[in-house]
């Protein structure tokens, strides 16, 4: 009897849970629906949140191995631990790629991941999983780079991709604006509906709590949010109630002066970077979700949020393709129209609800299972055929430390 032969999948994403936002929270649940499914295994290249290497089983199937990158804040990148981890990546996978044969790359971010894709394309063919800021002409803080090198680098490691993928409409065709030479096929996060859940006693205050969720820096569009606050207060036209601001980064002592300086103590709280563990019951506990983002792909806020039961306020981005009768969609970098749809619903506590209701139901039907679904046709799609893998299947081990020691 011939054994079930299983897709070999080398995965790449420098972020992985502590380490970063979005996409790795999307690889970590990705992972949790491949996990214990025997056509495929899964080896994960990643970053240690710690001061060392570490290789170690997620499940009989999944094999994470995090390289140390000296990394200062699990949620903002610095260009030297980026080449640490690209150099040293690069090298593991080629060691990786001598002792199996692997059915198929899968890079998280066009770069770094996608460029070790494409140095790599000789000996595994490759996919690569558009995020935002890997993406020309999504993050101003790349302006420069994405005028003169990041469009000739995208074109060419895109170029040689099997496929492409993003994680909204609005990131596809931000892409291409760079290039068209592969087709991008839009493929969206999903949620845990267990985990996210609304809350199930009746929320009684004066005003509403507000929730911002993620990174400080100005592509969030946090300033506008307190400008609407501020606004709201001087303008005295109800008591807005009080915003928690749940994340931290570079932009956070400014955002800290500007209440400082108008008063607002009593109307913000900053709660810098929440656990995991405790994001579910911050969004239980909140009134509506304010993403303010002057660009946004596909946030896993949005989806959290909306399994939680929230109303949605977000602007003209990637996110704003999850509402559908659950919020409002308003202007970037508009602290006018932002106030308006916060008054709207101090104003009218069942339009709250009904939104509330609309987000709980649309959360319901998308899935981190059918993500993983559509992931594992595209490996079957554009990987190596399964028949070249029966020879290395049975003679190369399978336990993870003989496959790649902790001294490489």
């Amino acid at each position: 009897m011939h054994r079930k032969q299983k897709r070999h999948i080398l995965m790449l994403n420098f972020e992985y849970p502590p380490v970063g936002g979005g996409a790795a929270t999307a690889t970590y649940h990705l992972l949790r629906e491949f996990a214990g499914q025997e056509g495929v295994r899964v080896a994960l290249v990643t970053s240690s949140a710690g001061n060392r290497r570490e290789i170690y089983r997620q499940a009989p199937n999944i094999t994470i191995i995090r390289l140390r990158v000296g990394k200062k804040d699990l949620h903002f990148w610095r260009i030297p631990e980026i080449c640490s981890w690209s150099w040293q990546a690069y090298w593991l996978c080629r060691r990786m790629l001598r002792k199996r044969e692997y059915h198929l790359c899968h890079c998280w971010f066009g770069w770094p991941a996608g460029l070790i894709g494409y140095l790599l394309r000789g000996k595994v063919p490759y996919i690569v999983s558009l995020r935002g800021s890997d993406v020309p002409g999504y993050n101003q803080r790349l302006a420069l780079l994405d005028r003169f090198f990041f469009p000739w680098l995208s074109r060419r490691i895109w170029g040689q991709a099997r496929m492409v993928t993003a994680n909204s409409m609005q990131l596809k065709r931000l892409s291409e604006n760079t290039s068209r030479a592969c087709p991008v096929q839009v493929i969206g996060n999903g949620v845990d509906v267990h985990r996210f859940r609304p809350s199930r006693g009746h929320k009684r205050r004066v005003g509403l709590r507000l929730l911002f969720v993620g990174r400080l820096i100005s592509r969030k569009g946090v300033k506008f949010l307190l400008e609407a606050v501020r606004d709201l207060v001087e303008e005295n036209s109800g008591n807005p109630g009080l915003l928690h601001i749940a994340g931290d980064g570079p932009e956070a002592r400014r955002l800290r002066q500007f209440c400082l300086a108008h008063r607002l103590e009593q109307h913000v709280r900053f709660l810098g970077n929440v656990p995991r563990e405790r994001i579910a019951v911050l969004y239980r506990k909140a009134d509506v979700l304010v993403l303010p983002s002057l660009q946004e792909s596909h946030a896993n806020v949005v989806l959290e949020a909306m399994a939680s039961g929230l109303p949605i306020i977000t602007t003209k981005t990637g996110a704003a393709e999850l509402l559908d009768g659950n919020g409002f969609v308003v202007p970037a970098m508009s602290s006018s129209a932002l106030k308006e749809a916060i008054t709207a619903y101090l104003a009218d506590p069942a339009l709250l609800t009904l939104h509330g209701r609309q987000s709980r139901r649309l959360a319901e039907r998308m899935s981190w299972a059918a993500a993983a679904k559509t992931y594992l046709h595209l490996y079957a799609e554009h990987g190596k055929p399964l028949l070249s893998l029966l020879a290395s299947e049975r003679v190369k081990p399978n336990k993870a430390r003989d496959v790649y020691s902790s001294s490489d």
